[in-house]
């Protein structure tokens, strides 16, 4: 079992030399362990996009936050979805983080990781 950093992708041998190791993704920063699950598909928790790795998820431009790369779910996979802000249900990741918030003006729903 490997451990992974959820800013870069990088994958390492233990916990503990991933949070000694310099992440790639930003200056003067450690890499952060990724706390989801290892399974066959990662979600950006912010667009909401399907990767096949969490290395590829990492390296690649969110569609939401056209200057930041995609930032991996750690929550559990399942059949439904909650924004964490109105609490609204949907049935995948990628419709919670198209919809907009009923209650946050001017934003799209955040997803519960629960």
């Amino acid at each position: 079992m490997g451990f992974y950093c959820k800013k870069c992708g990088q994958e390492y041998s233990s916990l503990s030399s991933l949070t000694s190791a310099w992440c790639s993704r930003g200056s003067n920063e450690h890499c952060v362990p990724y706390e989801g699950h290892e399974h066959g598909s990662y979600h950006c928790k912010k667009c909401g996009q399907e990767y096949s790795s969490l290395r590829s998820l990492t390296n690649a431009w969110c569609s939401r936050c056209s200057s930041e790369h995609c930032t991996p779910y750690e929550g559990s996979e399942h059949g439904t979805y909650h924004c964490k802000n109105c609490g609204q249900q949907y049935s995948s990741l990628r419709s919670l983080t198209n919809a907009w918030c009923s209650r946050c003006s001017n934003e799209h729903c955040k997803p519960f990781n629960g």
